[in-house]
């Protein structure tokens, strides 16, 4: 691996020398802040992942380039996780560094699938080196790796390297592989498709890569039965969309279910394209709330009756840590892209992000943040913008004041160093006084002793 000056590429994976830019090589270790240090991690297992996904085995034509970047994509996260004991916690920021970032422009009426069949030229071709390529490529390798299992994933795949090792290959070979490793497993470990059989992984792969898109999933629950019936439309981030999926998926996906309710975890059950699933929920009461899809396992939305919304809500403002961060997260961001769309009304997404008072993850704060912002740029030069700004200083101060002491940040927790620079960041981005007090003090204290990293983005001293 080489480090170099004025490199056009972020970084490249020439096969036995992997070129990079300084920034994404090198890091000063007493100055570098934490975000630096896990991008250079994120971007190093990339490439490293490209020596096998890319060079060793190579997609046939480029309309498969996502079995190069959804693979190194992916390996990005797993592999530095594994390569440094989990200190980064990668694969806990999946729904935040891929997920969600594919879903923005996947709920777009212009996304295109992950099989381009269209690229053909250069010019069509530079252009799928996009967040769908990237990301949902990565989503789909993961939403397997739970389908199937981990150890059944990393088995498959080394076998689907080693039998098309310096060769050509598409996504058949690979789906054919890890169908038969499923097969084979003792029977109580092999994963069940719609049909009660052997999952066929070829059949709900399809319109997963050759279709656009991704799936909205409604859950409308029957209090008085325990049921749900649960059905699919593809999700557009705008109601004002004037063009719907047509074609061989239309829309429509296989897609598997899992469920987790107070006492347990359990599925997947299967949504099939073009039905209506009515789903019984044994031992989850009427005063229960239901959880479809824990830690975002599959790549969709999630749209609940209000009623769950609200026993949700409830639950976080009790107790959000029954909810893991994956969980948390992404009932954030589907909140409040629902409510964008006109499928939930804002008051229930603003009323489930009154938890964040309590949150103390990075993960969550990530995508909430996110979203709120994303409401503060509408509101700009709105009169209600001052009502708005108010209620997310209520959110960040309780949190900014926990990470401003640093005597409770333990040094080498990654997600902690973060979780304090986004406070500070937003805190004193909304003006508030403690935080803009103490940024003036720590910026003069900065200026005059050269010293404070993971608190500043430039690189100003005084002589």
């Amino acid at each position: 691996m080489v480090a170099i000056p004025d490199f056009d590429a972020g970084a490249m994976e020439n096969w036995g020398l992997i070129t990079y830019r300084e920034m994404l090589l090198l890091y000063t270790p007493l100055a570098s802040t934490a975000k630096v240090r896990q991008t250079i991690a994120e971007v190093v297992a990339h490439e490293l992942a490209h020596q096998w996904f890319g060079n060793l085995v190579t997609m046939r034509w480029w309309d498969d380039l996502w079995l190069n970047e959804g693979f190194a994509s992916y390996m990005q996260y797993a592999g530095a996780d594994h390569a440094a004991d989990g200190a980064f916690h990668l694969m806990e920021q999946f729904p935040i560094r891929s997920l969600q970032q594919a879903m923005e422009p996947d709920e777009l009426e212009s996304s295109h699938a992950l099989q381009v069949p269209e690229a053909q030229s250069p010019a069509d071709i530079f252009t799928i080196f996009d967040q769908i390529t990237y990301d949902k490529g990565a989503s789909m390798v993961r939403m397997m790796q739970y389908l199937i299992g981990e150890e059944v994933l990393r088995k498959g795949l080394m076998q689907y390297l080693k039998s098309n090792v310096y060769d050509v290959t598409t996504m058949h070979n690979l789906w054919e592989i890890l169908f038969t490793l499923n097969e084979e497993q003792p029977t109580a470990n092999v994963t069940l498709g719609w049909d009660k059989k052997p999952v066929n992984i070829e059949q709900l792969m399809y319109c997963w890569i050759t279709g656009p898109g991704f799936p909205l999933v409604t859950i409308d629950r029957n209090y008085d039965n325990a049921t749900a019936t649960i059905s699919q439309k593809r999700f557009y981030i705008t109601d004002k969309a004037t063009s719907r999926s047509t074609g061989e998926c239309a829309g429509q996906w296989y897609v598997p279910l899992w469920q987790r309710n107070k006492t347990a975890t359990w599925g997947p059950s299967w949504l099939e394209p073009n039905s209506v699933l009515l789903l019984e929920l044994n031992g989850t009461g009427s005063d229960d709330w239901l959880i479809v899809n824990p830690k975002a396992r599959a790549y969709f939305r999630t749209l609940y009756d209000d009623r769950n919304w609200d026993l949700i809500t409830e639950q976080l403002l009790k107790d959000h840590t029954v909810y893991d961060v994956e969980t948390r997260s992404q009932l954030i961001d589907d909140a409040f892209a629902l409510a964008r769309a006109g499928e939930l009304h804002y008051s229930k997404a603003l009323a489930l992000s009154q938890y964040l008072r309590m949150e103390t993850h990075f993960v969550p704060w990530e995508t909430g943040i996110k979203v709120l912002n994303h409401l503060g740029k509408m509101y700009d030069e709105h009169e209600m913008y001052g009502t708005f700004k108010q209620y997310f200083l209520e959110l960040i101060v309780p949190l900014f004041e926990r990470t401003s002491n640093d005597a409770k940040l333990r040094a080498d927790d990654i997600l902690q160093e973060r979780l304090r620079s986004t406070s500070w960041r937003f805190a004193c981005h909304l003006d508030h006084a403690g935080c803009v007090d103490r940024a003036r003090a720590l910026y003069g204290q900065y200026m005059q002793e050269c010293s404070g990293p993971g608190q500043r983005s430039g690189s100003e001293c005084n002589p």
